[in-house]
């Protein structure tokens, strides 16, 4: 498809489930994989499974993908807990944790129900979250690139 269509990137958004039909096939399909985790302690454990199972995924076929980075995700703003996970990760991932992140706010829910809009205040502040965190993923494609 990437070639046909002459698309610079093509991204596909899979559960974050390991070894499910949807997520293996996204796996195998990918040049670069990029890691999202809700601030909460038992998914920061599920996401070093998951880079566990990707490494294995790796291994075991050659597949050619890079991991890109991790994403924590639905952040509350001075959360103890969402604070105390992010010091966990920021030492457990070093460079790979993004600096760009996603705060929980009502109006990423509403985009799921509603569709992405840019009508007030509310939706340019996701807008620009969610900007903030697709340059970031850029860069870092085009790092890996050269």
């Amino acid at each position: 498809i990437k070639n046909d269509y002459n698309f610079d990137y093509i991204f596909i958004d899979v559960p974050p489930t390991i070894n499910s039909d949807f997520t293996n096939n996204a796996v195998y399909a990918s040049e670069y994989i990029v890691m999202v985790f809700q601030t909460q302690q038992s998914a920061c454990e599920s996401s070093l499974s998951f880079v566990n199972f990707l490494r294995d995924r790796k291994k075991e076929s050659n597949l050619p993908f890079e991991l890109i980075g991790a994403i924590p995700v639905l952040i509350k703003k001075n959360g103890n807990i969402d604070e105390h996970i992010l010091e966990i990760s920021k030492k457990t991932f070093s460079n790979a944790l993004f600096e760009n992140q996603i705060f929980q706010r009502e109006r990423i829910k509403k985009f799921g129900a509603e569709g992405i809009r840019d009508k007030d205040t509310h939706d340019k502040r996701v807008l620009h979250m969610l900007e903030a965190i697709y340059k970031e993923l850029v860069e870092r494609i085009e790092l890996i690139e050269g």
